[in-house]
């Protein structure tokens, strides 16, 4: 994990799957009470993934592996963007070299 972010994947069941990597976002309840925060911070990650897929699609398309992941927040604090983006491509980029 590379907080305030960890991810868990496997490698997907759905050989159907039309892109190398399916995403889905958690923001507990337990550590971001108001609901509005809670999906500001989706929202910022959700972007930081979309900016940064690149760094997890080329090996997943090299490999020709599908996969499903979940990336969820850990902080109990609110965080900027600039924090998270550097969170989720130190990630993604430990995740493509696990890859390989």
């Amino acid at each position: 994990s590379s907080f305030p972010l960890k991810i868990y994947w496997d490698i997907s069941p759905d050989r159907l799957q039309k892109y190398p990597a399916r995403v889905a976002i958690s923001v507990p309840k337990r550590k971001i009470n108001k609901a509005v925060d809670r999906n500001l911070m989706k929202r910022r990650i959700r972007e930081s993934y979309r900016t940064n897929k690149d760094i997890i699609y080329d090996p997943l398309r090299e490999k020709g592996i599908k996969i499903v992941m979940i990336v969820m927040y850990l902080s109990d604090e609110f965080m900027s963007y600039d924090n998270l983006n550097t969170g989720l491509r130190e990630l993604l980029s430990k995740l493509a070299v696990n890859l390989v």
